[in-house]
């Protein structure tokens, strides 16, 4: 049966300092396990504040979310897609991710709080969090120069 796909995909950019980024290093920086799961329990406040199900995490949404957010750091680019013409939807079936409905949001932010934020001000944003299909989700924050790139990967 084919998978039906939630193209509900956004862009945040929370820059801190003035920062770009065109101005980040190419070389990433360590993982950031701790902002990524602040990130985590923050998106799951938004949702209970709304009444809606806790986000199950889920380790093969985490790894697609980590690879992008690296792939952007290293090649520094700010996109859903790649260089390549990659989707987000794309890189969740060579994941081994099955799904129906599927979402992306990233944030360039300088820490997850800010991108929380920034993220649930954005309408397109605001409406993949707190979309009740979702029920997984895997979080990445990796640290460049300037900031931390989050990116969260969603499924039913």
């Amino acid at each position: 049966m084919k998978a039906t796909v939630l193209v509900a995909l956004a862009c945040c950019l929370a820059f801190a300092h003035g920062a770009s980024a065109a101005t980040h290093s190419a070389k990433a920086l360590p993982d950031r396990p701790a902002e990524a799961a602040r990130a985590l329990a923050l998106l799951n406040q938004a949702r209970a504040d709304h009444k809606l199900a806790r986000l199950q995490l889920d380790r093969r949404l985490a790894a697609a979310a980590r690879a992008h957010a690296l792939d952007m750091v290293r090649r520094n680019f700010f996109s859903h897609v790649t260089p390549e013409g990659k989707t987000p939807f794309d890189r969740l079936r060579s994941a081994g991710v099955n799904y129906r409905f599927a979402g992306e949001t990233i944030a360039f932010s300088a820490n997850a709080a800010a991108a929380n934020a920034q993220l649930l001000q954005d309408p397109p944003h605001r409406a993949i969090i707190l979309d009740g299909r979702f029920k997984h989700v895997g979080v990445a924050a990796v640290s460049a120069r300037q900031g931390e790139f989050f990116v969260a990967d969603f499924s039913d």
